[in-house]
């Protein structure tokens, strides 16, 4: 939210601003469940046309425990349901279409989500966290990498549904003095 209003402080400061000084304030889409963006140019296009495709990722990490690596998951892509994806990866596992795990823990608390796959001896983590990753692309399935269309409006040249863009209709579409009686 402070992104927000950083945003349209800068708007309020030089009305001429375009998408690439608001992106410098606004960086991009924060969703619930985390997860890391690849790329910056879905973003952009959502900024300047109102369509995008942002690319999300689960956030994972390899630790190492006596001897034997464990991949760790912390975040999964929005709307992404884990059991689904933790399910649809154990059949990859057991179609063999992914090797190199040998037990998967699902270990989400009130403190955070964790999934832990643990490597085989004899496997690379880097090499099975990246089949992970391309596996899950390729077949479709609940994912640890996910592709989510974007529909928003910065309203910078952007046109909405009458051809009008933002800068063209905001005095009319916000009111600060109604927006500050019904929020703070």
């Amino acid at each position: 939210l402070s992104e927000i209003c950083d945003g349209i402080c800068a708007y309020i400061e030089n009305p001429d601003i375009d998408v690439a000084g608001l992106m410098e304030h606004i960086k991009g889409p924060d969703f619930p469940t985390g997860g890391i963006i690849m790329g910056r140019q879905g973003i952009i296009d959502a900024y300047n046309t109102g369509r995008g495709k942002v690319v999300i990722r689960a956030k994972a990490e390899i630790e190492d425990r006596g001897g034997r690596q464990v991949i760790v998951v912390t975040e999964v892509p929005y709307m992404v349901n884990k059991a689904d994806m933790i399910s649809r990866i154990g059949e990859m596992i057991r179609d063999k279409k992914i090797e190199g795990i040998s037990e998967i823990k699902e270990l989400t608390n009130r403190e955070g989500i964790r999934i832990e796959f643990f490597v085989k001896k004899d496997a690379n983590a880097n090499v099975v966290l990246n089949t992970l990753y391309k596996q899950n692309r390729k077949y479709e399935f609940q994912k640890l990498r996910e592709q989510l269309p974007s529909n928003i409006r910065t309203g910078i040249d952007a046109k909405g549904p009458q051809g009008e863009t933002f800068t063209d209709s905001f005095p009319f579409r916000i009111q600060f003095d109604t927006v500050f009686q019904q929020f703070l």
